[in-house]
């Protein structure tokens, strides 16, 4: 009997040890399950934004560069390159140049 009792209290003392470590386990793994949703969200979010918010951004670059490289492809085409280059600026030297800049209508009766 009092090998029976010594054996149930090893038994009750061992479980409280496996029941402690199952508890360190289980507090681990809903750590580890906590922070790979936050790992997700840094990764994921950002992203979204980006796409959502850069988008436009990016499509009013890409256009800029659309128009900006029309009027250089433009200006190569003028009057077969050089010449027509140059009677742009000699229009200018005249005084086709108001306050500085020249605007695009400008530019088009120049190509012309």
């Amino acid at each position: 009997m009092d090998e029976l009792k010594s054996l149930i209290s090893r038994n009750l003392r061992e479980t409280e040890e496996v029941k402690a470590a199952v508890k360190k386990i289980q507090r681990y793994v809903l750590w580890q399950q906590i922070f790979s949703w936050i790992k997700l969200v840094i990764i994921v979010v950002p992203i979204v934004l980006a796409v959502i918010y850069g988008m436009p951004l990016f499509k009013q670059a890409i256009s800029a560069y659309q128009g900006l490289m029309g009027k250089v492809d433009a200006i190569k085409g003028v009057n077969n390159g050089p010449a027509g280059i140059m009677k742009i600026f000699e229009e200018l030297e005249k005084g086709g140049l108001k306050n500085g800049t020249l605007n695009e209508a400008e530019i088009e009766k120049f190509l012309k």
